[in-house]
């Protein structure tokens, strides 16, 4: 991303993890990028059999 933004080039990212604090430091006055993140359910039990491994929705949140 660094390269990306010294160059001025824009880019997206997505994830279903919450981004790392680095990364929105980084990006956040930078005009031409773009992140989302998933929000699948709130539902704890659904995100554990479908999305094992990521966050807690509450961390999403």
């Amino acid at each position: 991303m660094k390269i990306l933004i010294e160059r001025k080039l824009g880019f997206e990212f997505i994830t279903k993890s919450n981004p790392d604090k680095k990364v929105v430091n980084l990006i956040q006055d930078y005009p031409f990028a773009f992140g989302q993140f998933t929000i699948t359910s709130n539902d704890e039990k659904f995100r554990e059999i479908f999305e094992p491994g990521t966050v807690p929705y509450e961390k999403k949140f």
